[in-house]
């Protein structure tokens, strides 16, 4: 009946080649499946051990992978890059300052440097891989109708005019006005707010189509009635940034509007001994239009003259990928328009040490914990794997004799061992879900908590310590909240994380039980019954 059913198909054996390697398969799973229902009491030994080990490799894995993926999200999102700067010892190199006569008649100095101008800013820009960039220059102002928020100039003032020396308060009067104006081209790139030092909480950011606006704190605004959409009135007057003479007015008063209110999330410690234009709650942040323009009325103050161009203080270029950073700074190095070596000219590391490396901290702290771990059962599993292998003595003797390959023994022994691994992994894998999560979070909330400064009270010994260093503007210096990456990650296992854990365990297994089964190789059945080693 079966030549009709199938015509002149002829049923043939299978080769002997493919047969012999099937029963030698059947042969071994079926005697790993033997041993393990046998001795179960060391089954659930090594799934014990084993449960361990997949845990902790699988929380590291998860964790590894969720904090770098969120390390590089806020790189991407707050920008990688560079930052050119005036070195800061110009004054006392003669390569960077020349000699002229001031409009007093004075000799004095002017910056002869390599310029920060926009020029450069161009030339920069044009450099394959550039996105953005936020030139900085800050200049001395005087509010014009408000108050600051009072310090050092506010109590002096009262205590001269409570004591009649009305010129003395009306000096320190004129000082408790003066504030500092921090132009950006965009102010969402301003250090303070990218490290989350600074949060914007009304109104925008300042962009570079912005023409005379203003960024102020909430405390600032809130003492003076000060909402979006109203003007600060500003000044530069003699007397400011060291000119000498005092209150005459250089220049005219200048209008700018609010568009932002931001909060401060550091801590300075308020006190009589703090300058208002020390004050953070004080920081006013322009676009360039205000501070080029008192800039300029200084500079003809000093000089005689205006600035034949717009020099900057510092520029800080974002490029598209942190691996292209290197390549986009050399590329700028090569640049014909302005020698970087007389320049302050180095990576921005702002993002990096303020957010990224507590974030890398974490990753470290656990991943290392769990590596911790799978070494301490590693070096258990060996022990395991040692005394299991070679408590079965008289059964692969019997192998050997009976002409099972060496090979197919130390296979059925990592089949047993890779089998209980595959369970434990997959508990693992299902009971584990949640503790990346709370493990992670736990040590971001307590990463967290230590970016946040410490409010204190500054005593009278510190004062007094203080004052005898010089250091009192240390004392009272603002302390700044440096983290602006996410207060939560979510941790979640991968498929990819359960592959990797399976291939790491059975490398695992079969190097211990290779190194527990090497005497398979060397002693022949009758030494290994005899126990001759």
């Amino acid at each position: 009946m079966f030549p009709e059913a199938f015509g002149d198909a002829q049923i043939r054996p299978l080769p002997l080649r493919i047969s012999w390697k099937r029963g030698l398969l059947m042969k071994v799973t079926k005697r790993a499946q033997l041993y393990l229902m046998r001795k179960y009491k060391r089954g659930i030994l090594l799934f014990l051990l084993l449960f361990v080990v997949s845990s902790s490799i699988l929380v590291g894995l998860c964790v590894w992978g969720s904090i770098n993926a969120a390390a590089e999200e806020v790189q991407q999102r707050l920008g990688t890059g560079f930052r050119l700067k005036v070195p800061s010892i110009f004054r006392s190199n003669p390569d960077y300052c020349r000699r002229v006569t001031g409009a007093d008649g004075k000799e004095t100095l002017m910056y002869a440097g390599p310029a920060l101008d926009d020029t450069l800013i161009e030339e920069i820009r044009k450099v394959e891989g550039v996105s953005q960039y936020d030139a900085e220059l800050d200049e001395y102002v005087l509010l014009e109708n408000g108050e600051l928020i009072p310090g050092m100039f506010t109590a002096a003032y009262e205590e001269y005019q409570q004591a009649g020396e009305m010129e003395m308060a009306d000096n320190r009067a004129f000082w408790s006005r003066e504030a500092m104006a921090y132009g950006h081209t965009d102010t969402s790139l301003a250090d303070a707010f990218r490290t989350g030092s600074f949060s914007l909480i009304e109104g925008r950011h300042i962009t570079p189509e912005d023409k005379w606006k203003v960024l102020i704190s909430d405390r600032l605004a809130q003492q003076n009635g000060f909402r979006l959409g109203d003007s600060l009135t500003l000044s530069n007057r003699n007397g400011m940034g060291g000119w000498a003479g005092f209150y005459g007015l250089m220049g005219e008063l200048q209008q700018v509007e609010i568009v932002g209110i931001f909060h401060v999330n550091g801590f300075q410690p308020e006190s009589e001994w703090v300058a208002e234009i020390d004050s953070a709650y004080n920081y006013l942040f322009t676009d360039l239009a205000p501070v080029l323009y008192f800039d300029n009325v200084a500079y003809e103050k000093q000089y005689g003259f205006s600035r034949s161009s717009i020099l900057y203080e510092n520029l800080t270029f974002f490029v598209e990928t942190l691996e292209g950073l290197e390549a986009v700074m050399d590329a700028v190095k090569r640049l014909d328009t302005v020698d970087v070596s007389k320049l302050d000219f180095a990576a921005d590391d702002t993002m990096y040490h303020s957010t990224v490396e507590p974030l890398n901290t974490i990753r470290n702290l656990v991943a290392g914990s769990a590596a911790a771990i799978v070494a301490g059962c590693a070096a258990v599993l060996c022990i395991v794997f040692t005394m299991w292998v070679r408590s079965r003595w008289t059964e692969v003797a019997v192998y050997l004799s009976l002409g099972f390959g060496k090979a197919s023994i130390l296979g059925q022994f990592v089949l047993e061992a890779a089998v209980v691994a595959l369970a434990a992994g997959v508990l693992a894998f299902a009971v584990c879900q949640q503790v990346p999560e709370k493990i992670g979070n736990a040590l971001l909330a307590t990463a967290i908590e230590d970016a946040q400064p410490e409010e204190r009270e500054v005593t009278r010994e510190e004062i007094h310590e203080a004052v005898q260093a010089g250091a009192l503007g240390q004392l009272y210096k603002y302390e700044s909240a440096d983290y602006a990456g996410p207060e939560h990650i979510e941790f979640t296992f991968r498929f990819t994380n359960f592959l990797l854990l399976l291939v790491l365990e059975l490398l695992l297994i079969t190097g211990a039980v290779c190194k527990g089964g090497s005497y398979i190789f060397t002693l022949q059945p009758k030494q290994i019954l005899t126990g001759l080693h």
